[in-house]
């Protein structure tokens, strides 16, 4: 199953390029490209989307706003020439801020990342038959945490602190999604 993604970015040169790079990637598929913010919240709204290649600086609407203003919010991963907003958009949960001009390789790390998680989400038969692995999104990353290296998992309101012999994680999320 290929993952529905939406680009938007108000320059199309933009959308053309990382098209190219999702055409090489056997992971995703684009359904839809818009040039105006606005169109592309509409079309979000009504339209069941995977991932979200969203662009911040635009006319009209920010990627921001897009964002924040979804009531379903897909995986998102910015892509934008300015990385002064990418403590902004970590607190949105997005998968990835990408600094243009992109490489193919950065990419693709980041669509392999954004497919790995929606896999272990979805519960897909990969993620279940390997439960070897924990995927816990903290530090504004997703890092994937060998279960084997677990000495505890300690859970206090909103957070849960995974303490393994080499790191402490502390992530937003509750005790009971880790049960």
């Amino acid at each position: 199953m290929k993952l529905k993604t939406v680009i938007v970015d108000d320059e199309f040169p933009a959308i053309q390029l990382i098209r190219e790079y999702c055409r090489d990637m056997a992971t995703i598929e684009v359904v839809s490209t818009f040039t105006k913010a606005l169109e592309a919240f509409e079309y979000l709204k009504k339209n069941k989307t995977d991932i979200l290649l969203l662009d911040i600086q635009m006319p009209m609407m920010s990627g921001i706003e897009v964002l924040k203003r979804l009531p379903q919010k897909p995986m998102c991963i910015f892509i934008t020439a300015n990385p002064e907003y990418a403590v902004k958009a970590y607190e949105l949960d997005v998968i990835d801020y990408l600094v243009k001009p992109v490489s193919f390789e950065r990419f693709k790390k980041s669509i392999e990342k954004a497919s790995e998680y929606y896999h272990y989400k979805m519960n897909d038969s990969k993620a279940i038959a390997d439960k070897r692995y924990l995927m816990v999104k903290a530090d504004y990353k997703i890092a994937k945490i060998d279960t084997a290296d677990i000495s505890f998992i300690e859970g206090s309101g909103e957070y849960v602190k995974i303490v393994t012999a080499e790191k402490t994680i502390l992530a937003l999320d509750y005790l009971n999604n880790y049960i």
